[in-house]
């Protein structure tokens, strides 16, 4: 029996949220999508999450991407790939992350970016590790963006 791959997506556009559940699905990974990032604390806290997907720009009342990362890493409760998408790079963001949290794995994707890149990766018709995917989008995005 396959072991299930989880992934929590924070993002408070509904039709944003559906396409993503759609294609994670159809790569395997069992989605959880929440509009808040004190939702998505929730399901951290209970949960095991193998990959989490943050929306910087967070439309609620609450705290956005940003802080809900930037919590995560400084109490160290997750410790699993990190993808923060936005609608714009924010190279100066992710390098500062990278600098103050060595060990941690984060990378971003440009929302224009971000479905492409997934279903280019779901046409390989493979189920893709946690790590896998994370270091797929990280090149990719990388390479696109330098």
């Amino acid at each position: 029996m396959a072991v299930e791959k989880t992934i929590l997506h924070v993002e408070d556009d509904l039709h944003y949220q559906m396409l993503c559940k759609k294609i994670f699905e159809k790569l395997g990974f069992v989605y959880t999508g929440v509009p808040t990032a004190e939702r998505a604390e929730e399901i951290l806290n209970q949960e095991k999450i193998d990959i989490l997907l943050v929306d910087c720009f967070l439309h609620s009342e609450g705290i956005n991407g940003d802080k809900l990362i930037e919590n995560l890493l400084n109490t160290n409760k997750f410790q699993n790939p990190i993808i923060y998408v936005s609608n714009s790079a924010r190279p100066a963001f992710i390098k500062k992350l990278k600098k103050d949290y060595p060990s941690a794995k984060i990378t971003e994707c440009v929302k224009q970016d971000f479905l492409p890149m997934l279903n280019q990766l779901s046409q390989t018709n493979e189920q893709p590790s946690p790590d896998y995917l994370f270091e797929f989008l990280d090149t990719a995005y990388s390479t696109e963006h330098s």
